[in-house]
């Protein structure tokens, strides 16, 4: 399994335990998709921020670019941001999409 494969099963498993802990209701489990992403260890250490980023952009560079496009217009950025700060930015942003795309699917299969 490569690294794309396994983002994406790590994805999908995160999203069925978040649709068991709130019942299948869509609202709170998006809900719980922004906090899954804001604690997911690919957000909060920059080397799995730019591993993520790597893995995106060889399987998936149209969600890396709409990531970066919302960092870039929700951002302010200023001379004191690094650019580790926003490759976490783009990388919350990506978890978070991946994880709402997968609840998403698991309740139209349901």
């Amino acid at each position: 399994m490569n690294n794309y494969e396994t983002l994406i099963k790590n994805i999908n498993e995160t999203a069925q335990e978040i649709l068991v802990e709130v019942d299948n209701d869509r609202d709170v489990a998006i809900d719980r998709c922004y906090e899954a992403a804001d604690s997911s260890e690919y957000v909060s250490y920059y080397h799995k921020s730019w591993e993520l980023i790597d893995i995106i952009k060889d399987y998936d560079i149209d969600r890396f670019y709409e990531a970066e496009s919302e960092v870039f217009e929700l951002l302010v950025a200023d001379k004191n941001t690094t650019l580790n700060q926003l490759a976490t930015l783009i990388a919350y942003h990506i978890v978070r999409d991946l994880l709402i795309d997968a609840v998403e699917l698991e309740l139209v299969e349901a």
